[in-house]
Parts: structure tokens; C-alpha cells; sequence
């Protein structure tokens, strides 16, 4: 981010995998960047480029979408690509951009290149050994709705970076990352597969949440009764599997209670701070915060 800074260049990254948690690291980049692949593509996992984003007050997320482990030689419909379309745009993402490539490329030998090059006999697209989606075709008789689909898309994608995020519940994330798993086409895509019951309850009942990590969480503050993370400010805090803190995060909590803002905890508070430093000293002080 620094390098790029420096030679004033913007920074696009997908930060998923990476070694800090990955809502810190996501806040870091100009343009953070979510996949439809990763973590089976699930809202939960969806949410955190977005969720960073409005943190970090940037205005374009992006998302390599389209793509999901696809033992059928069948691409996918064009009610699953307007359903995977929908899903990123719900999570805040306004940019996408098809996997593997952004637009049609023939070598100077007029050989067309594609980065997953189908299986003669079978038509499979592949990474590797991995089935994925379809090869994406420009022109021929299957791929006619293309150009029509990317002009939907581009309308939807301006007139989602003219607004202002209106999330209203900053959702903690405790641990550094979302867990990956495959994301595997077994007939048809499911609309909310894999989502958790939490964001599942929480859009049904017409609440839009961020992600927030614990450090956005321990450098919060409250006004007028919100919860101002960044540039995001929410109507509450969500609290769900929060077994090991750092004192100051948990301290926060108590003076976001303090100024009014709302607070719900799922599960337990943590039990514990975090490292072996000062440890019994910083486990008492978690237990009074947890009590209070």
C-alpha cells in the first residue's frame, strides 16, 4: 500500500488468505476486492470488502465473480449470473468483473486465449485439475445476452458508487479471517447457500451490517447515541463468538454502552485477553469489562 501510495498508484487487493486480519487488511488497499470463489462465495464472506470499504470511507469495491467448481461441462444460466450479480451488489460490492478475464484477448497469431482453456473431449473448464464455471465466449450464439447483461451491470454499478452506505449494525468479527471451503455447482446455484443464521435473520429483517474487526472496534467512538467506526456509523454493535479479547477492545465496549449505543451479544463475552504477556493482569481486566 505504501509503494503504491508512493508512485501515486491505487492499490486493488484481495486480501483473503493474507497474514493480518482481513478487515484491517482490506481497509488498506485503494480498491478492496472480494471473489465469488472463495469461502463458497457466501454472503458472510462477501460482506467483508464492503465492510471495509465504508470503513475506510473508500467508494469502489470490486469482486472476480462468475465462478464457482463446476463439474458440468454447463455454463452457468443466465438466472445464475444475475443471482451471483445480486449477491455482490447486496454486500456492497459495484464493480465486477468476470473470472479469469475482463474482456476478449487473441495473440498477435490470431489464436483466441482464454486462461482456463476447456478439455478437447470433455468441454470442462478448468484451473488445473479443478472444474470451474464456463468459457466465457464473445459473439457466439450462447454468450448473444452478454452485451446486453454488462450494460445492466454497468448501469447498476454507477448508480451504486453515487450513494452513501447506509449499513445500520457494525457485526463483529472476532477471529482474522472466514474459513475457506469449495464452492461446488451441484445442479443449480442456491440463492443463500451457506450463509449463516445471523446474516440470514438480520437482512430478512431489513437490517444492511458491516463487518468490523476488533481493532476498528477498540479505535470506535460513540455520537448521539451511534456507533462511528471510520467513516461508517451504525445504530449497533453485534457481539457473536467472542471468546479472546485484547483489554482495550472489550474496554470499548463498555464506554460504547456507556454513551447509548446498543449493544447484542450472541454466545458468550471473551473469558480472556489475547498473548502470555501480563497475562493474569490482563485476563482480570477482560473478566471486569465482561461483568460490566
Amino acid at each position: 500500500a505504501e509503494f503504491a501510495s508512493e508512485r501515486g498508484v491505487a492499490l486493488r487487493m484481495q486480501a483473503h488468505g493474507g497474514y493480518a486480519h482481513v478487515l484491517d487488511a482490506y481497509a488498506l488497499a485503494d480498491v478492496p476486492e472480494s471473489e465469488a470463489l472463495f469461502a463458497v462465495g457466501i454472503m458472510d464472506f462477501l460482506e467483508l470488502a464492503g465492510s471495509a470499504a465504508h470503513v475506510a470511507g473508500r467508494r469502489v469495491v470490486s469482486s472476480e465473480t462468475f465462478v464457482v467448481i463446476n463439474p458440468s461441462p454447463s455454463p452457468l444460466s443466465q438466472d445464475e449470473l444475475w443471482m451471483l450479480a445480486g449477491r455482490a451488489y447486496i454486500a456492497g460490492i459495484n464493480r465486477l468483473v468476470f473470472h479469469g478475464a475482463a474482456y476478449p484477448y487473441t495473440r498477435s497469431n490470431g489464436a483466441r486465449w482464454y486462461p482456463f482453456a476447456p478439455d478437447p473431449a470433455s468441454g470442462v473448464v478448468s484451473a488445473g485439475p479443478i472444474p470451474i464455471t464456463s468459457d466465457v465466449r464473445v459473439g457466439e450464439p450462447d454468450w448473444a445476452f452478454l452485451p446486453e447483461f454488462n450494460r445492466a451491470l454497468t448501469r447498476l454499478s454507477y448508480a451504486m458508487t453515487r450513494g452513501v452506505d447506509r449499513s445500520q449494525v457494525a457485526w463483529l468479527l472476532p477471529e482474522r479471517e472466514v474459513p475457506d471451503a469449495a464452492s461446488i455447482r451441484v445442479g443449480r446455484l442456491r440463492a443463500e447457500q451457506g450463509e449463516s443464521d445471523t446474516s440470514l435473520a438480520l437482512r430478512r429483517a431489513g437490517y444492511p451490517y458491516d463487518r468490523i474487526s476488533p481493532s476498528m472496534l477498540a479505535g470506535a467512538r460513540a455520537e448521539g447515541g451511534q456507533l462511528v467506526v471510520g467513516a461508517a456509523s451504525y445504530r449497533a454493535l453485534i457481539l457473536t463468538d467472542w471468546h479472546v479479547a485484547n483489554p482495550d477492545e472489550l474496554a470499548a465496549v463498555v464506554q460504547l454502552l456507556a454513551a447509548g449505543v446498543p449493544v447484542v451479544v450472541l454466545g458468550e463475552l471473551p473469558g480472556r485477553a489475547r498473548g502470555l504477556v501480563d497475562a493474569a493482569a490482563r485476563d482480570a481486566q477482560i473478566a471486569a469489562d465482561a461483568a460490566a
